[in-house]
């Protein structure tokens, strides 16, 4: 069995966030193949620009957390906004 939440978070170049999500299911299913395989996670992550949105640099970050071994991993990614 695979249990993996996500925590996701974007922030805004002044910092303030955009999008605060917390144990959102990230891939929560029963393994039926080799545990060390890479799966796609059924979590994704959309951004769509507005005209009133800050220029500048926005970080996306995710903690990704298996919870049945207790390990957490954390990734981010930026892009900038002109």
């Amino acid at each position: 069995m695979a249990q993996v939440r996500c925590d996701l978070r974007i922030s805004k170049p002044d910092g303030s966030l955009s999008g605060d999500e917390l144990d959102l299911p990230c891939f929560v299913t029963p393994l039926e193949t080799d545990p060390k395989l890479l799966f796609p996670s059924t979590a994704g992550v959309k951004f769509t620009a507005e005209a009133g949105d800050p220029k500048g640099t926005w970080i996306v970050a995710i903690n990704v957390r298996d919870t049945l071994r207790n390990v957490t991993i954390p990734l981010q990614a930026s892009f900038e906004m002109r």
